[in-house]
């Protein structure tokens, strides 16, 4: 039997959050396969990345960990768009 989720909100805040929709299919997808709703998937992976985001603040390494981050982010988009010319993509 597929198990009911039943969540009290009791102490909680709601927040909006706006994805693109290939990124709510994906979602969808580790939710169902995961058999949670999509809200505590999402609220799952928020703490998560809370959590890590926390412990770079704490050892000092926050904002290096930040401008890691943009700068892959950056290196894909540009390498996906064909800017970086002849590299090879990973």
């Amino acid at each position: 039997m597929k198990q009911k989720w039943s969540e009290s909100h009791e102490g909680q805040k709601s927040i909006t959050v706006w994805f693109e929709p290939e990124m709510v299919d994906r979602l969808d997808r580790l939710a169902k396969r995961g058999d949670i709703p999509r809200s505590r998937l999402v609220r799952n992976l928020v703490g998560i990345g809370v959590d890590y985001l926390e412990t770079c603040e704490k050892f000092g390494v926050l904002q290096t960990a930040l401008v890691l981050r943009d700068f892959g982010n950056w290196v894909k988009g540009s390498c996906e768009d064909g800017v970086m010319g002849d590299v090879e993509k990973a």
